[in-house]
C-alpha cells in the first residue's frame, strides 16, 4: 500500500497575509461631484477590510461603472475575485489595471497570484518578474516567485529566490522599525516563518534533510504557533529515523492544530516504529477520523487499512 503518511506541501502561500494590499488610488479628486462618485470604491475597500469580498466586489463594479479610481478598482476587484477563488475573472481585471497602470505593482502581483493557483507556473512568474521590474526590493515577488518555480521543480532556482526574500524582508523589517510603527514584529515574524517554512520544503525536496531542519527550526523561532512548522520538521526528523523528535513536534503541532489528519497519521506511524502499537492504533484512527470529517474518503480507507494490518501483526506476534 502506498504510503499516505508522506510529507505534503502545505505550502503557505503568502497571498492570505501580503495580498490585503489595499491602495489609494494616486490621483486626487477634488470637485464635490468626483469626491461623491469616489464612494464606492471607499465602501468597497472597507468591506475588503472586514473580508466581505462579494460586498466589495459589487461595490468596486459601481466604482468601474462610474468610471472612477478604474486602476485601483479593477486591481482591487481582482484581489477580491482571487480571495474568492474567482481566478479567471482575478485575471481578466488585473490585465485591465495593467493597461490603465503599467506600474501598478499590486496588479502583477495580483495576477501572478492567480495564475498560481491556476497551476500555470510560467506566467505566474513573467507577472513576479513584471513586478520586480517596478519594484526590484518587493520581497513578496521573490517569495512567489519561488514558490512557483518549486512547483515547476527548479528547486535550485526557488531557495535563490526565498534568499533574496529574505534578504529584502530583511531591510524592510530595519526600515520599519526606524519610523518606529508599532506592533509589526509579529506579522514579520509570521512572514519570515512562512519563506523559511517553503525553503525547509525545497531543501527536503533536495534531500538536504540537515537544511531543512535547519530552516524550520528557524521558522519555528520566528513563530512558534506555527503548526505546519513543527509538522514539516517532525516530517524531517521521521525521515532521519529520529521517531521521539518527531512524536515531540508532531504532538506540538497537532496541539495547535488538531484537525490535520496528516500529523495524525505521521504521528502514529512514528509510534508504530517505536513499537508503541496501541498509541499508533489510536493516532491513525484518528487520522481516518479527519479524512473522514474532510471527505477525503480515498485517504480514509487507506487509513483504515494501516490501522487493520498493524492489528493483524499484532495478533501474529502474540499468537
Amino acid at each position: 500500500m502506498q504510503r499516505i503518511g508522506r510529507l505534503l506541501r502545505v505550502t503557505g502561500i503568502l497571498w492570505v497575509v501580503i495580498c490585503l494590499f489595499l491602495f489609494a488610488p494616486s490621483d486626487r479628486f477634488v470637485t464635490q461631484s468626483a469626491s461623491a462618485a469616489a464612494s464606492p470604491f471607499q465602501q468597497a475597500v472597507e468591506q475588503m477590510q472586514l473580508g466581505n469580498y462579494q460586498a466589495a466586489i459589487a461595490s468596486f463594479s459601481h466604482a468601474i461603472a462610474l468610471k472612477t479610481n478604474l486602476s485601483a478598482a479593477y486591481s482591487n476587484r481582482c484581489l477580491a475575485y482571487l480571495q474568492t477563488a474567482q481566478y479567471q475573472n482575478a485575471v481578466a481585471d488585473c490585465t485591465q489595471a495593467q493597461k490603465i497602470n503599467p506600474k501598478n505593482p499590486e496588479a502583477y502581483l495580483n495576477r501572478g497570484l492567480s495564475y498560481y493557483r491556476l497551476k500555470r507556473y510560467k506566467k505566474a512568474i513573467a507577472d513576479y518578474d513584471r513586478l520586480l521590474q517596478v519594484v526590484p526590493s518587493d520581497f513578496r515577488a521573490t517569495y512567489n516567485r519561488g514558490l512557483a518555480k518549486f512547483e515547476l521543480k527548479n528547486y535550485r532556482e526557488a531557495i535563490a529566490d526565498y534568499d533574496r526574500s529574505l534578504a529584502a524582508l530583511a531591510l524592510q523589517f530595519e526600515n520599519t522599525e526606524a519610523t518606529q510603527t508599532p506592533d509589526l514584529s509579529p506579522e514579520f515574524g509570521s512572514i519570515y516563518a512562512n519563506i523559511h517554512n517553503d525553503r525547509g520544503l525545497t531543501y527536503f525536496a533536495l534531500k538536504d534533510v540537515s537544511a531543512a531542519l535547519a530552516d524550520y527550526s528557524h521558522a519555528i523561532a520566528w513563530n512558534d504557533r506555527d503548526d505546519r512548522a513543527y509538522y514539516n520538521r517532525g516530517c524531517a526528523y521521521h525521515r532521519q529515523r529520529n521517531y521521539a523528535q518527531a512524536i515531540a513536534d508532531l504532538s506540538q503541532s497537532l496541539q495547535l492544530n488538531p484537525h490535520n489528519p496528516e500529523a495524525w497519521l505521521n504521528r502514529g506511524i512514528a509510534r508504530y516504529s517505536l513499537g508503541q502499537q496501541t498509541a499508533a492504533i489510536a493516532d491513525i484512527q484518528n487520522a481516518a477520523n479527519e479524512f473522514l470529517e474532510q471527505g477525503a474518503i480515498a485517504n480514509y480507507q487507506q487509513a483504515l487499512d494501516l490501522a487493520k494490518e498493524i492489528r493483524t501483526v499484532d495478533r501474529i506476534l502474540f499468537v
